[in-house]
């Protein structure tokens, strides 16, 4: 692993930390000391708090665009956006002209 011996919430905070280092476009982080946050979150991350940790390092940035998604939220989020719906008994799918099609109907 490239975070030696980092345990495996602090390996999540630290590649979490280095894709928004790379992808955020204030350079200033939001006017803060982006490498402290880093050490701050890796100081305190634990399995338990993993999430909110997370979610803090993402809302420390002040940009609503930027949010973190636990498993499930995102998960959620990906089934909605790919057109499943669950607890109906069948699925649906748009086709490339907008209209939505009946393609299973589960038993």
């Amino acid at each position: 692993s490239t975070y030696g011996s980092f345990t495996p919430p602090q390996q999540t905070v630290a590649e979490a930390w280095r894709i928004l280092d790379n992808t955020f476009t204030d350079r200033t982080f939001n006017s803060q000391d982006w490498y402290g946050v880093r050490a701050t979150a890796l100081k305190r991350v634990t399995a338990s708090n993993l999430d909110a940790t997370l979610a803090d390092m993402c809302a420390s940035l002040g940009d609503k665009y930027t949010v973190y998604l636990p498993r499930d939220k995102y998960r959620a989020l990906v089934a909605s956006s790919r057109g499943v719906v669950t607890g109906v008994g069948v699925t649906l799918k748009q086709d490339g002209e907008g209209e939505v099609r009946l393609v299973q109907v589960q038993p």
